[in-house]
């Protein structure tokens, strides 16, 4: 409760000395952006309210959920019969997974399409998130699969002892685990989640470890590898080959680690340095993460991939504090209690339930796997499953050993808040999916003024009732905005827009947008500080920097504007080709983009490309020879940068130059069969008929089947015959 306490302060606008006060960087957040025009008297802890608001309700029902879970199951029949069901839908689910995965028509559940980039395995979109339910689970199976081993009577004969198994309840209920226990194993491995795989075992092993200690039996260890071996044979049927492939795209061919994810951990260190006490706000890293994020890549990261750091990141030290103490307390009671307890029903069944919690405790350290919201209620299930196994009774009057709640009116309260808890949340999540069918509805956003004045009333009348039932939500007061100052009421608009930013300061998007809406009503200074502050707020994305330096170039503040862009071919060089076009087409001469060019191979070759479209040849030529002194610069060198330039000389007829670049290329690619055929051709067509012959040699032994090489090798031969004719 305390911890839900905390999330409300967070969304609870308060006094900024008091926000000074326990987030220096919170205050300082709001001052470099809203603050511009005009600082509020009352602001936030949480830099983006309403995700911080939808994480109170995820994680109010989290709890609600834990707590019923614990009250239902105190009743010892109740609670093996759930225990049995929740198994059973999982074995169903891993069965699904298996088959989905070798029948796979590329929806889910065969007719159902899935999101576009999406790595879903039955019916969860993302692979680890399936892997984080099913690693739950299996070891509650395994710890009932050593429970229910049969007795065996070893003064009967085979068939004897075999007629007796098929008879025993006990002896289906094993076998049916075991299954089950398969299934679910299999289902992990072909997820082909690398922390699924990895949390899998180490918690398994721990169980097992704990297990055969009890036990004290032979058949305990031959029970384990028996399973062991149906699991590996399994999967060694659908392919080990797979699954070695999936461990193998971490490391690069010079065996570094590639994966991003430590990337995203280092960065995010920064947040928690900056919000270590309250965080940023529960829910909001995939606000606060672009201010911090440096490198480049294609996927928004929405999630840390570690559930301590996002934990850290957004709920600060306070939230680890809460947590840990509720953890511990709640650790502690089991563990005591446990330790006094002789029902080996309630002992295993506990043990399978903590090694679960272990599973999703270490492949978070890997994934966002508690973000997505059935985990983080089957992990709340399975802490109560725990709570609930090692107090229940089986065999005596008294149902559970926990201390019976009196009948009274913090009972009354306690339901009373439930339900209305149970009512806001549904208000909330209804209020936001109708607002997100709202927002498609309305997409694409242009508010151009061509349209029809009666539907520009009606899209002003839809985002108003969105405004009013989820008010927190930034998003609509930016997009009312936008409307506002398309249609030219320019007052109205600029109190959205502020409203918007006050919601949410750290979304790039609502400050540049802001900042060129003031400086159409001439408000330079503040617009100036508006863009920058969009740039801040998203540094691993060139676009801000584009738009600002666009901004800088109309408004005539060339060598700042070329500053701006001299960031962007740095850090994009990929798109220097589309960045040397719109300085031309913003008036900036050759030597001035010249100049801001970065020390890269790419962007040189692009400039020179348009020097030699534009008809300057010497021009080209030296922009290409300079572009090839950088190649020692570059991360990732490919011997098209060196055919690029090999062409323009070539098609000069400047064959030397060509060939030197060519032979440049050699030395570093030495086992390229196109360009030893290149260098041939080169040889070939400057009368070096020995040379290009031993290129092309080469190029044979580099690749057998090279089709150019042999071909040009055959007219060689030929013209040699011709000669020898004559």
């Amino acid at each position: 409760m305390l911890l839900l306490c905390f999330m409300i302060l967070q969304i609870i606008p308060l006094p900024i000395f008091l926000i000074r006060l326990l987030s220096p960087a919170t205050y300082n957040l709001y001052e470099g952006t809203i603050g511009i025009v005009e600082m509020p008297a009352w602001i936030t802890l949480s830099v983006n309210p309403w995700r911080t608001l939808e994480e109170f309700f995820r994680i109010s029902a989290y709890i609600s959920f834990y707590v019923l879970t614990i009250q239902l199951l105190t009743d010892s029949k109740r609670l093996r019969k759930t225990v049995f069901v929740v198994l059973g839908l999982c074995s169903v689910v891993a069965l699904q997974a298996i088959l989905q995965k070798y029948l796979n028509n590329g929806r889910i559940y065969w007719f159902w399409a899935a999101p576009p980039h999406s790595s879903f395995t039955g019916p969860f979109v993302y692979h680890n998130h399936f892997a984080g339910y099913v690693e739950m689970l299996v070891p509650v199976a395994i710890a009932l699969f050593f429970r229910y081993r049969p007795y065996v009577n070893y003064g009967e004969t085979w068939r004897q002892r075999f007629a007796d198994s098929l008879a025993s309840l006990q002896f289906n209920i094993h076998l049916l685990l075991g299954f089950a226990v398969a299934l679910m194993g299999v289902s992990i491995f072909i997820s082909m989640s690398r922390g699924g795989i990895i949390s899998f075992g180490l918690s398994c092993f721990i169980l097992l470890v704990v297990l055969s200690r009890r036990a004290k039996k032979n058949t305990s260890i031959q029970l384990v590898l028996v399973l062991i071996a149906i699991i590996f044979l399994a999967v060694g049927w659908f392919g080990w080959d797979v699954i070695d492939q999936r461990f193998g795209v971490m490391f690069d061919q010079q065996g570094k680690f590639k994966d991003l994810r430590p990337r995203i951990w280092q960065e995010s260190i920064s947040i928690i340095k900056d919000f270590p006490v309250t965080g940023s706000g529960w829910g909001t890293f995939g606000d606060i993460f672009p201010t911090y994020k440096t490198f480049m890549s294609e996927n928004f990261d929405y999630h840390a991939h570690n559930d301590y750091i996002e934990t850290f990141s957004t709920g600060g030290i306070f939230s680890l504090v809460l947590i840990g103490w509720f953890f511990a307390s709640t650790f502690r009671q089991i563990g005591k209690t446990l330790a006094r307890r002789h029902d080996t029903y309630a002992i295993y069944l506990t043990w399978g339930s903590l090694a679960g919690i272990l599973a999703i405790s270490f492949h978070s350290v890997l994934d966002f796997i508690l973000q997505n919201g059935a985990n983080g209620l089957y992990f709340f299930f399975l802490l109560a499953l725990a709570v609930s196994a090692s107090h229940t009774r089986s065999h005596s009057k008294e149902k559970t050993r926990l201390t019976p709640q009196k009948k009274g009116g913090f009972r009354f309260a306690g339901v009373l808040c439930t339900i209305i808890l149970l009512l806001l949340t549904f208000w909330v999540n209804s209020t936001s999916l109708w607002g997100n069918r709202e927002f498609v509805a309305l997409a694409p956003f242009s508010w151009n003024t061509q349209k029809p004045e009666q539907q520009l009333k009606d899209i002003e009348a839809r985002l108003d009732r969105v405004i009013r039932v989820s008010p927190l939500n930034s998003y609509t007061y930016f997009l009312m905005a936008d409307l506002q100052k398309n249609i030219g009421n320019a007052e109205i608009a600029e109190k959205f827009y502020r409203r918007a930013i006050r919601l949410n300061p750290v979304q790039a998007n609502y400050l540049q947008n802001f900042g060129l809406f003031l400086d159409m009503q001439g408000k330079h200074n503040w617009a100036d500080s508006m863009m920058q502050a969009g740039v801040r707020h998203d540094l691993s994305n060139p676009d801000r920097k584009r738009k600002y330096a666009e901004y800088l170039f109309k408004n005539d503040e060339k060598e700042k504007g070329l500053q701006v862009m001299a960031a962007v071919f740095a850090q994009d060089p990929g798109r220097a080709g589309n960045d040397i076009t719109f300085l031309v087409n913003s008036g900036i001469s050759d030597n001035d983009i010249r100049r801001n060019l970065p020390a890269r191979v790419f962007p040189f070759l692009e400039f020179a490309d348009l020097m030699e479209h534009r008809g300057e040849v010497e021009q080209a030529a030296a922009l290409y020879h300079q572009a090839l002194t950088y190649v020692n610069n570059e991360e990732n060198l490919w011997p098209s940068y060196f055919i690029w330039a090999s062409s323009f000389f070539n098609k000069h007829n400047r064959y030397e130059e060509a060939l030197d670049v060519i032979l440049q290329a050699i030395e570093i690619f030495p086992a390229d069969a196109g360009l030893r055929v290149r260098a041939g051709d080169l040889y070939h067509d400057m009368g070096f008929t020995h040379q290009a012959t031993e290129q092309y040699h080469q190029a044979l032994m580099i690749d057998q089947g090279n089709p150019q090489a042999q071909n040009q090798l055959d007219k060689l031969q030929q013209a040699v015959d011709k000669k020898l004719e004559l």
